[in-house]
C-alpha cells in the first residue's frame, strides 16, 4: 500500500497518496475496448456507478480527484489490500463523446458492490440492476441476462424507448417501394457491435423487416438482403489504440 503519512482521512476512511499512474497517463480506451471492459467490471461486482460528462480540459483534474479520494488507478494489490480493510473498491472509464475533436468525454465510475468509504459518502450512487438506473453510454444500456447456476451475464443493448422507435422506423422503410433506405438501415445495424442484446435485438428487428416487406416481394418487388449470420463479439484485437489522458489534452488543445 502506499504510504499514509500523506494520506487524507474522512469519516475515519484513510485515503492513501497516489504513487504510480497518474492522470497524464491514465488510458482512454476505444469504444469497443471500454464497453468490454465495463462488461467485466460490473460482471465482477462492481456495480454501483455514478456517471456524467467533463471537457477535454478538465477531465485530468477529474481523474486526479478520483484517483486521491477513491484510489482509482490503484493497482491490483492495492485494491485488495483496501478490500481485506471492508473499503468500497471504485474504477474509472472515460471514452469520447461524439467526434473527439468534440472535446468532451464521457465518465463512468464503478463501486464495488460491497464495502464503504469517501465513494460511498461522498458521491450518488446508483444499482446498476435498477431499471430506472442502469448504465448508458454512446446510446447503449446495459442489462442483466441471469443465469442460474453461473455467474451474472451483462449485455449491452438499445435502450427500450430507442429500440422501439427504431422497429417503427424500419419496419416503414421496408414497407417502401424503393428498398434501398431499408438496406442501408440494415447495412448501418450490422456495424454495431456484437453483444448479446444487440443480437438479440437486431435478430427482432431483421425478422420484423421481412414480415413488413413480405406482401410486396409477392406482387414483384425486389427482396430485402439480410446477412446469413450475425458476429459474435470475441477476442479484442491487442493493437487497438490507447491514447494517455495527457497526449490527448495536449493534441487537440494546442
Amino acid at each position: 500500500m502506499p504510504s499514509r503519512a500523506r494520506g487524507e482521512k474522512r469519516s475515519n476512511f484513510v485515503v492513501p497518496l497516489l504513487l504510480g499512474m497518474d492522470a497524464h497517463s491514465y488510458l482512454i480506451r476505444d469504444t469497443l475496448h471500454a464497453s468490454r471492459a465495463i462488461i467485466n467490471a460490473v460482471s465482477r461486482g462492481h456495480d454501483r456507478h455514478t456517471s456524467g460528462l467533463v471537457p477535454l480540459e478538465r477531465a485530468e483534474a477529474l481523474v486526479t480527484k478520483f484517483a486521491e479520494r477513491y484510489g482509482v488507478l490503484e493497482s491490483a494489490s492495492e485494491a485488495r489490500q483496501r478490500r481485506r480493510h471492508k473499503l468500497a473498491r471504485a474504477r474509472l472509464h472515460m471514452g469520447f463523446v461524439g467526434r473527439v475533436e468534440d472535446g468532451r468525454l464521457w465518465w463512468l465510475l464503478l463501486v464495488s458492490r460491497e464495502g464503504e468509504g469517501p465513494v460511498t459518502t461522498l458521491e450518488k450512487l446508483y444499482a446498476a440492476q435498477d431499471k430506472h438506473h442502469r448504465i448508458h453510454i454512446m446510446g447503449l444500456e446495459l442489462v442483466r441476462y441471469p443465469r442460474p447456476g453461473s455467474v451474472e451475464r451483462w449485455s449491452w443493448r438499445l435502450p427500450t424507448d430507442a429500440y422501439r422507435l427504431l422497429l417503427k422506423h424500419a419496419v416503414a422503410l421496408a414497407r417502401h417501394q424503393d428498398p434501398r433506405q431499408a438496406q442501408a438501415l440494415i447495412n448501418h445495424e450490422m456495424r454495431r457491435p456484437g453483444y448479446r442484446g444487440i443480437r438479440t435485438q437486431r435478430k427482432e428487428l431483421f425478422r420484423a423487416m421481412a414480415r413488413a416487406r413480405a406482401p410486396l416481394v409477392k406482387r414483384g418487388a425486389a427482396p430485402l438482403v439480410f446477412p446469413e449470420s450475425q458476429f459474435w463479439l470475441r477476442m479484442l484485437s491487442a493493437d487497438m489504440e490507447s491514447i494517455p489522458l495527457g497526449v490527448l489534452v495536449r493534441r487537440l488543445l494546442r
